[in-house]
C-alpha cells in the first residue's frame, strides 16, 4: 500500500483556509466601515476615539481569523484524510475482488475440465440422466464465472480503474464477425432464429472495442435468454443524423412499462426472489449503460409485455 504523504493534506488545507480567511477579512473591513460609520469620519483620524474603535474592531477580526484558520484547516485536513482512507478502502475492495475471483475461477476451471474428460472418455457409456447432470454442472460453472466477471467489470467502472483504448473500428468485421457463429448456434439449439442485418455501407465508429463488444454481447444474450420462440434480430444502420445505430430486437416476454425506468439500475430484475423464472444477477444492462456512457453513446429501449423488446444503441459521429 502506498505510504500517505503527511504534508500534502496540510498544504492543501492551508491554501484553502487562507483563501477563506482573506474573503472573511475583506467582508469584515466593509462591515467595520459601514456599521461604525468610520467611512464618514475617515478624515478625522486624529481623534483618539476613532483609533480606539478601529483597533477594537480589527482586533476582533484578527482574533476570529486566527480561530477560523485553525478550525477550517483542521476540518479540511480531516476531510482529506477521510477521502484518502475511502480511496484506500476502494483499492482494497478491488484487490479483494481480484483475489476472490482467482480463488473461484480455479476450482470452477477444474470442475469444467473434469466434466469434459468424463464426457469424452466414457462417451456412450453415459446414461441420458448422467449426461443431463453433467450438462447442468457445466451450465452452473459457466454461470458462476460469468457472475464473477460481471462483478469485476462493474467494480472497474465504478472505481474508475477501467482502461479504455479508443480507436476507429468496424463493427461488422471486427465485432459481429467474431461473435456471429456463437450466437447462431446458441439460437439454433433453442429453436429460435438469429440474424444480423447490415443496412449501412459504413459501420465504422470511434470507441473502445472491449466495452463496445460487451455492450453488444450483453444485449444479444439478454434477447436470447428472454425469447422462448420467434427470433432475435440485430440491425446496423445509420439514422437521420448519420449516427451508427445498433438495434437488438426480440420476440420475447417483453418488459412492463412501469419497470422500464429501472431497467438500467444495478441488481434490479423484473422477476425477483426465489420464484423468478430467469437466472441472472441484474448487472448486465447496468454495465451496458455504463459502457455506453464511456463511449459517449446513447441507449434507449422500447418494449411491451408479451410482445418483445427493442434496444437501440446510438454512437456519436
Amino acid at each position: 500500500m502506498k505510504k500517505r504523504d503527511e504534508n500534502s493534506p496540510k498544504v492543501f488545507s492551508s491554501i484553502m483556509t487562507l483563501r477563506i480567511i482573506f474573503i472573511y477579512v475583506c467582508l469584515s473591513a466593509v462591515w467595520i466601515f459601514l456599521t461604525d460609520s468610520t467611512m464618514g469620519k475617515f478624515f478625522a483620524l486624529t481623534e483618539h476615539k476613532i483609533w480606539i474603535v478601529i483597533f477594537k474592531a480589527w482586533s476582533y477580526v484578527m482574533l476570529t481569523s486566527v480561530f477560523l484558520y485553525f478550525l477550517i484547516n483542521k476540518a479540511i485536513y480531516f476531510i482529506n484524510l477521510a477521502k484518502e482512507e475511502a480511496e484506500n478502502a476502494n483499492k482494497l475492495k478491488t484487490e479483494f475482488l481480484a483475489q476472490i475471483s482467482h480463488e473461484i475461477r480455479m476450482p470452477v476451471a477444474i470442475s469444467m475440465g473434469h466434466t469434459t474428460i468424463i464426457k469424452d472418455q466414457l462417451g456412450s457409456m453415459l446414461t441420458p440422466e448422467i449426461i443431463k447432470s453433467i450438462n447442468a454442472i457445466e451450465s452452473a460453472d459457466k454461470r458462476l464465472i460469468r457472475t464473477v466477471e460481471m462483478i469485476l467489470d462493474m467494480s472497474e467502472i465504478q472505481l474508475g480503474t477501467y482502461r479504455a483504448n479508443f480507436a476507429e473500428l468496424d463493427l461488422m468485421n471486427e465485432i459481429f464477425g467474431e461473435i456471429k457463429d456463437g450466437f447462431t448456434n446458441q439460437c439454433k439449439e433453442k429453436g429460435i432464429e438469429f440474424s444480423i442485418v447490415n443496412k449501412s455501407k459504413d459501420s465504422r465508429i470511434y470507441g473502445d472495442k472491449k466495452s463496445i463488444r460487451l455492450i453488444i454481447i450483453n444485449l444479444i444474450e439478454n434477447a436470447i435468454k428472454f425469447t422462448k420462440k420467434g427470433s432475435v434480430e440485430v440491425i446496423i444502420e445509420k439514422n437521420e443524423k448519420e449516427k451508427v445505430n445498433i438495434i437488438v430486437s426480440d420476440t420475447g416476454i417483453g418488459i412492463a412499462q412501469d419497470f422500464l425506468t429501472k431497467i438500467f439500475e444495478p441488481f434490479i430484475q423484473e422477476d425477483h426472489g426465489y420464484s423468478r423464472r430467469f437466472e441472472g444477477n441484474g448487472l448486465g444492462l447496468s454495465l451496458v449503460k455504463k459502457y455506453c456512457e464511456l463511449n459517449k453513446a446513447e441507449i434507449s429501449v422500447e418494449s411491451e409485455k408479451g410482445k418483445g423488446s427493442k434496444f437501440i444503441v446510438s454512437f456519436s459521429n
